[in-house]
């Protein structure tokens, strides 16, 4: 089971001031504490609001696809928002995976998780000419898939001895 738990809480204030001195060029921004995020009746997000500066505006639903539940996690003795990917559930936000660019996610696997999940799926994987994607592994280790013009690019990192919240940054 994959329990993608997305928080920008979890990070450092100098991390957290960082990310946002660049908020303003960023494609995409979602972060668990944005209080504009709309859920349905059973806590499960439906609309999440994109930060960044751009048309993209809003992720959504997909059809017939279940959305993550909004929940609170406890880190360092503070409640902390999250949404929850249990595994099945997606959102979708229309925005174009740029030549270049870097990414700053901070997530908590759960338990065992299986390979062929994706916690980012920023490609277009029908082509398979573009893009940036990350999975983890089996046992727990993180597989970032990177393509440029067709070329692979794949990092693996190995599994980490700690259960809590990872942090992960990569630039193309």
């Amino acid at each position: 089971r994959l329990q993608g738990d997305w928080s920008s809480d979890v990070c450092s204030s100098d991390l957290a001031a960082a990310s946002n001195s660049v908020g303003s060029k960023a494609l995409v921004n979602l972060t668990a504490r944005d209080p504009r995020i709309q859920s349905t009746g059973e806590g499960r997000v439906r609309l999440w609001p994109n930060r960044a500066r751009t048309s993209v505006r809003w992720g959504g639903l997909v059809p017939m696809i279940p959305g993550p539940q909004r929940a609170e996690v406890v880190q360092n003795g503070v409640s902390r928002p999250v949404v929850r990917f249990a595994g099945k559930e997606v959102l979708e936000l229309r925005q174009f995976a740029p030549s270049t660019g870097s990414l700053f996610l901070v997530y908590r696997l759960d338990g065992t998780n299986a390979g062929s999940q994706r916690i980012l799926g920023w490609e277009d994987s029908d082509g398979g000419r573009h893009g940036l994607g990350l999975m983890p592994t089996p046992g727990g280790g993180l597989h970032a898939i990177l393509r440029k013009d067709g070329a692979n690019g794949d990092i693996v990192a190995p599994a980490r001895t700690h259960v809590g919240f990872e942090l992960v940054s990569l630039t193309w």
